[in-house]
């Protein structure tokens, strides 16, 4: 049957070119991981507005993303002092994390704590065990394989959040969050 050939033909083709665009992708965030891990990234350090920078951010998530809230602390600081790109390649990724582990709620706080600014991106979904924590900043580390593949990561986003802060001298760490789910809490330099 020579329609069911061609149907079959244009099937495969289209996983094949899903699985090229996959590939590229992860080709892609490896010469990015790389590149901050070797500390070949040239970091241009200067003052990021937090609120506008996530803002943007925000507006950029897929239309079917649970609702973000930005809450700042009364003193929050207007400014990190960090490289603008790899401030906003970090963000991304924690927002898009948090986005697909929310249950409907994911909220990102930011406040001043002893010479640092301080980006929390909170979410209600089932948090992250405090056993797990650590190995979820290793490359290709993943809590559960077949979500995650279907969502489109490639497991190099939150080893990329890691060496994004370590390079500014700052961290990253998971917490409990508030609403019930994980917090991914970022610490950056102070203009």
């Amino acid at each position: 049957d020579m329609t069911a050939d061609t149907e079959e033909k244009t099937r495969r083709r289209e996983e094949l070119e899903a699985d090229l665009t996959e590939l590229e992708a992860m080709v892609q965030e490896l010469l990015v991981y790389s590149r901050y891990e070797t500390g070949r990234a040239p970091l241009d350090p200067q003052e990021v507005p937090v609120r506008a920078s996530l803002e943007r951010l925000v507006s950029k998530l897929p239309p079917d993303a649970p609702p973000v809230s930005l809450e700042p602390a009364a003193d929050a600081p207007a400014h990190a002092h960090a490289d603008a790109r790899a401030f906003n390649r970090a963000l991304r990724n924690l927002l898009a994390n948090a986005a697909r582990h929310a249950r409907g709620a994911v909220c990102v706080r930011w406040w001043r704590e002893a010479g640092a600014v301080v980006v929390a991106v909170e979410d209600d979904g089932p948090g992250v065990p405090i056993e797990q924590r650590e190995r979820l900043f290793q490359p290709f580390a993943r809590l559960d394989d077949a979500r995650n593949r279907a969502s489109g990561g490639v497991g190099l986003g939150l080893a990329i959040v890691r060496r994004i802060l370590e390079a500014h001298g700052g961290d990253v760490r998971i917490e409990d969050a508030a609403l019930g789910g994980a917090a991914f809490v970022t610490r950056w330099p102070s203009p």
